[in-house]
């Protein structure tokens, strides 16, 4: 699976929202769905990735000429490059659990389709 396959279950969500020009329909429930709680989960936590990545950039860029100094921040570095080794693992596990994610950008776009003549039908 490639990396716009990915992109086009997430195009394909916010499409599906958006789709609707005229207003919430009042027959609709507008109850967030479990699939855009668990896309807005893994978004969050890949927010939660740019700090560590800054602090890492931030360690490596240090030109410290004390060899204490420079192991210690190789230590802090190392450590700091697990924690974002876990969480991206974290990430991708939410990602691989998102329901429609195992299939081709081309399913996904034909059940959009489907869903939305299902909405107009509404």
């Amino acid at each position: 699976m490639s990396s716009t396959d990915v992109v086009g279950a997430n195009a394909s969500k916010d499409d599906l929202s958006s789709s609707s020009s005229t207003g919430p329909d009042p027959k609709v429930k507008s109850e967030p769905s479990l699939d855009t709680s668990k896309a807005e989960s893994a978004a969050a936590k890949a927010r939660e990735i740019l700090p560590v990545v800054h602090d890492i950039i931030r360690t490596v860029e240090k030109d410290n000429q004390d060899m204490t100094q420079k192991n210690k921040d190789s230590l802090e570095t190392s450590q700091k490059v697990l924690e974002l080794q876990r969480r991206i693992a974290s990430i991708r596990e939410d990602v691989h659990s998102m329901p429609g994610i195992e299939r081709s950008r081309k399913e996904q776009l034909k059940q959009l389709q489907a869903l939305r003549l299902q909405v107009r039908i509404m």
